[in-house]
């Protein structure tokens, strides 16, 4: 069978309207796709941006993360490094704080701040050189001087007496106060660990209940004192000792201690 084509043409004659319309619309369609250039265009501007500010963003959040990490590790290293210099600072303001307590007691006792502050640097020499802790010293010198004895010419001979007798200073300076009060007949404790008998013997004494209350204080006085007795140096001898080692550099860090309190201020700004 044979097939053939028809093609029909239309050619606008003597229509101006439709003529202009049609030119019309393919300047509209021109418009149109210029338009839409533009905006395809600028679309891709745009998911260019969007794709820059979501890279600026992930380096951000990156940046942040990093800027954490270090806030975090310096937070730790300041901590560390605060957090013992705190208690130093804690340490230190207490040492000194309970020193200053102690100098009011002297300052109580003895009702003159001098002779308190006198009292109180020489105990604390002693304190230095000797087993004993500052407090111990300052308690054993106001335990002398509640029982009339004279703390100040006294308190080295009691150091040496406690360390004789493997006492604190302040259970020496208790017994030899109360010797000193009610005689040989009330120095139990200085019976019980010999003293007594040290008396007599380094002071030629037979029977100390036959002199005088005046005349045993002479004679106790004498034996604490007298190089030959054993009693002087005790606490030389026990200062050489490992526990007497460990007692002085204590001392000598509790005068570190107060000397930071007072010279940075720490003590008043926490008090």
């Amino acid at each position: 069978m044979a097939e053939g084509k028809i093609r029909v043409k239309f050619e606008p004659k003597g229509d101006k309207q439709l003529i202009d319309a049609i030119k019309a619309l393919r300047r509209e369609t021109k418009k149109l796709a210029g338009a839409n250039t533009v905006l395809t265009t600028e679309t891709k501007k745009t998911n260019n941006e969007q794709k820059k500010q979501e890279r600026r963003n992930r380096n951000l959040a990156g940046t942040f993360s990093v800027l954490r990490s270090k806030m975090l590790l310096a937070a730790f290293a300041v901590k560390q490094f605060a957090d013992p210099f705190i208690g130093i600072a804690r340490n230190s303001v207490m040492v000194a704080a309970n020193f200053e307590a102690l100098e009011t007691r002297l300052v109580s006792m003895t009702g003159s701040t001098r002779i308190a502050a006198e009292m109180m640097a020489e105990f604390r020499d002693i304190a230095a050189t000797t087993p004993f802790a500052v407090q111990d010293v300052v308690e054993a010198g106001v335990q002398l001087r509640a029982f009339g004895v004279n703390a100040q010419e006294m308190i080295k001979p009691v150091t040496d007496l406690a360390a004789f007798m493997g006492t604190t200073a302040t259970e020496a300076a208790s017994a030899l106060g109360r010797a000193f009060a009610g005689g040989a007949g009330a120095a139990d404790i200085l019976r019980e660990r010999g003293i007594l008998q040290l008396i007599k013997d380094s002071q030629g004494i037979e029977d100390l209940s036959k002199i005088t209350l005046p005349e045993f204080r002479q004679a106790l006085q004498s034996a604490l004192i007298d190089p030959t007795a054993g009693v002087v140096g005790a606490t030389d001898k026990l200062s050489k000792t490992t526990i007497g080692a460990f007692s002085n550099m204590k001392d000598a860090l509790d005068e570190l201690q107060v000397t930071f309190a007072t010279v940075s201020g720490l003590k008043d700004w926490m008090t």
